[in-house]
Formats: structure tokens, sequence, C-alpha cells
């Protein structure tokens, strides 16, 4: 994951971390995008905009070594189910 702060004065900063285990949640996701936002605080000046991104997502195939509780999501609608739970946005 990758947060990217742009300030007023369009100064960008990144931050990025990697995770062992596959994050399949929307508060797993929030978590880790607050921990790099928090690592970085105080912020020295205003703030434009914040970004986060995702990066070396898995598909269903390649998570066949995590194990199954006999629960099986369509991976279309998992990936567009925590599409739709992200905030790519806002006005201020």
């Amino acid at each position: 994951m990758t947060l990217k702060v742009k300030f007023a004065d369009f100064e960008i900063i990144t931050r990025s971390r990697s995770v062992s285990t596959a994050i399949a949640n929307r508060e797993d996701l929030a978590q880790l995008a607050i921990g790099l936002l928090e690592d970085a605080m105080p912020l020295p000046k205003a703030v434009r905009l914040l970004g986060v991104s995702l990066s070396s997502l898995q598909s269903e195939s390649d998570t066949d070594s995590q194990l199954d509780f006999g629960v099986r999501i369509e991976p279309a609608q998992h990936f567009q189910d925590i599409r739709n739970s992200l905030v790519f946005g806002c006005a201020a």
C-alpha cells in the first residue's frame, strides 16, 4: 500500500508499506492506510490531497495456500465490494 500526500504548495511525499499476508477486508486496509498517515505525522504544512494505492494484488488462484473455512466468495464480486468501499476523494 502506498500513501501519497500532496501539500498546498504542490510538494508530494509518499509512504509505503508491504505486508506478508493477503488482506481481504476493508478494516485491515483502513488500518494500514491510517498507520501510514500516522507515521507521517505531524505533517509540516497544509494538505491539498491524500491518496492511497494498492499494488501486488492477488487473484483467487494465487491464494491457494490460505486456509479455506468453507466460505467461498466470487473473486470479481469480492474485489468489486472492496473497490466500492474505498473513498477515492472528497470535496472539502
